[in-house]
């Protein structure tokens, strides 16, 4: 496997910078970050944002947000005892986080969105766990997307703009599960992709919605299976999900599962995993053709795609090396960025200007 070393303009800005929910299929699509895009310059040297988390320094059991430029660390969290960043988007000179960070053990997780490593909002008081899985700013509206869990295994998806929040499905306050994933913004529509419990046997549906309007993606499962929708990706007018499948405006484009999709031109990618040698291992997919990244030796994930100026950049995570970051599918020198712990508890995500 090629290995290619990359020497970085840095950044001369220092900003200083285990979600155990047993939520049951809602899991599936916490795996994965939602990362999304900006318009971007050609001709400049690229800056790769990658975030996530890990321990605040060797031999510490503090776990914390974690923010890297061109593979400088930034810690976003060093006040809270448990802290996870699972979305990076670029805007002009600014850099937001969305997560979520338990300040206090007695109380819950508090969605939370960082500016240039501040705290811009604090979405909730701790009275319930709620986090931030996706952000994405147009012009000078911020918006993100996760969920509140109720207790008693109910969970109800959110929409937050400008630290306002929206329920996106006030069904799952009394009686059922609903969470989202991942938000984009493209002429004044918001889009938001999650999941939610349907019919009498409660499984999980991939669930989209357009300006709070919901629309189911895949009704089989209403009756014998669970589906998720885990990335939204809007081109053209043309809108690309991507959980269980791919889909695009609504039907089923490739059967490409993932947690992460990106489009470009006429290539759609994703990111995502399979299995391999009884390991997983990290794929991508370009139109509907999977490339394996990974050897099965570890096992791994592909979490983030995103593409810029012809180049396609993944993030993921490999047991027992930590952050992976591929370009054009040869690994990358990220040697300083080690994540502790399994792909589910330290998901990563990248943003590319």
């Amino acid at each position: 496997m090629k290995v290619e070393t990359i020497t970085y303009q840095k950044s001369q800005k220092n900003r200083k910078g285990f979600i155990l929910i047993t939520l049951g299929f809602l899991l599936i699509g916490s795996v994965f970050s939602s990362c999304k895009k900006d318009e971007t310059v050609p001709n400049k040297v690229p800056v790769v944002y990658i975030t996530g988390c890990g321990i605040a320094e060797e031999g510490s059991a503090k776990l914390v947000a974690k923010l890297w430029e061109n593979g400088e660390t930034q810690i976003l969290s060093e006040e809270s005892s448990r802290a996870f960043a699972r979305s990076v988007f670029v805007s002009g000179n600014d850099v937001y986080v969305g997560g979520y960070v338990l300040y206090d053990e007695n109380n819950g997780f508090i969605a939370t969105i960082w500016k240039n490593g501040n705290v811009l909002y604090k979405l909730s008081d701790g009275t319930v766990s709620e986090y931030v899985h996706s952000v994405y700013v147009s012009g000078n509206d911020v918006y993100a997307c996760g969920f509140a869990y109720l207790g008693s295994g109910v969970s109800i998806a959110k929409l937050w703009k400008n630290g306002v929040e929206q329920y996106l499905d006030l069904s799952s306050e009394s009686n059922s599960n609903s969470s989202a994933y991942s938000v984009f913004v493209s002429n004044s529509d918001v889009y938001v992709v999650g999941s939610a419990r349907t019919g009498q046997y409660g499984f999980f549906n991939a669930k989209l919605w357009k300006n709070g309007v919901e629309q189911y993606l895949d009704l089989s499962s209403e009756s014998n299976s669970n589906s998720s929708a885990n990335s939204v990706f809007v081109s053209n007018s043309d809108v690309y999900v991507v959980g269980s499948k791919t889909w695009k405006n609504g039907s089923v484009l490739y059967n490409n599962s993932g947690g992460s999709i990106f489009v470009s031109g006429n290539d759609v990618y994703v990111a995502g995993a399979g299995f391999k040698n009884g390991n997983w291992v990290a794929k991508l997919c370009k139109n509907g053709i999977e490339q394996i990244l990974t050897d099965g030796t570890n096992e791994a994930s592909a979490n983030s795609v995103y593409v810029l100026n012809n180049d396609v950049y993944v993030v993921g995570y490999e047991d027992g090396i930590g952050i992976r970051l591929w370009k054009n599918g040869a690994i990358q020198d990220f040697s300083n960025a080690m994540l502790w712990g399994p792909p589910s508890l330290c998901p990563v995500c990248v943003f590319v200007k």
